[in-house]
């Protein structure tokens, strides 16, 4: 046994990967032997960052793009005068890490469901809400919004795809909740659920959003 060959081995343990035939078994080996030789090349040139293995590492493209529901479509205009009072961008720390602040929830998965537009909808609202009210994160429900924005309530399309934007329009009138309350299940079904929206178990809403052109003075301005 070579070591690729035993690096895949592990690999397969470690994810409890099962495959179907020989065939198989031999084409995810030649993928992973593929990202294999990125990683080290990766490693070998970068000094800020180390690339690893998941559990993606033995998928086709065609499998990955499954899971990239992020519509594609025409972005809102940038605002380039966001800022209406001026802001001593000097004062503010060289860089804030929300991770070491505790204002970030732990990585989630979002399995076999093109939702992620859900996550990162959701995931924004935990943070914002977090840094806004100096507290530990509340941890809420993408399956909410994966279940309850479906067409024709917005233009998302459960684990078909979706955009963020609309799903924060939905929010302003209704309320996020939480992930125990309502727990994500597509990630294993693969489709979407009954909506099961209860405003008695609310967290938030959206008040507003929007983006800006990256100016520090309007980030700042924003962040406000």
């Amino acid at each position: 046994m070579n070591q690729s060959d035993y690096d895949y081995m592990r690999y397969v343990s470690k994810h409890n990967k099962h495959y179907e035939t020989v065939e198989e078994f031999e084409m995810r080996k030649a993928l992973f032997i593929e990202i294999e030789t990125f990683i080290r090349m990766a490693n070998a040139r970068s000094t800020t960052y180390r690339a690893g293995h998941n559990k993606f590492s033995d998928w086709t493209q065609e499998e990955k793009d499954k899971l990239l529901g992020l519509k594609n479509i025409p972005l809102p205009e940038v605002s380039t005068d966001v800022v209406s009072e001026p802001v001593d961008v000097n004062s503010l720390p060289e860089s804030v890490d929300w991770r070491t602040e505790g204002k970030v929830t732990a990585v989630k998965d979002q399995g076999n469901c093109g939702s992620c537009w859900a996550f990162s909808s959701i995931e924004a609202v935990e943070s914002a809400l977090a840094i806004a009210n100096n507290e530990d994160p509340i941890v809420q429900s993408e399956q909410e919004v994966v279940d309850c924005t479906l067409e024709p309530v917005t233009q998302n399309g459960g684990c078909n795809g979706g955009w963020y934007f609309w799903t924060y329009d939905w929010l302003k009138d209704n309320y996020t909740m939480k992930e125990s309350d309502y727990p994500y299940t597509s990630g294993t079904t693969s489709t979407e659920s009954t909506c099961a929206y209860d405003a008695s178990k609310g967290v938030t809403k959206v008040s507003s959003y929007g983006q800006t052109n990256g100016v520090d003075e309007n980030l700042a301005r924003l962040a406000q």
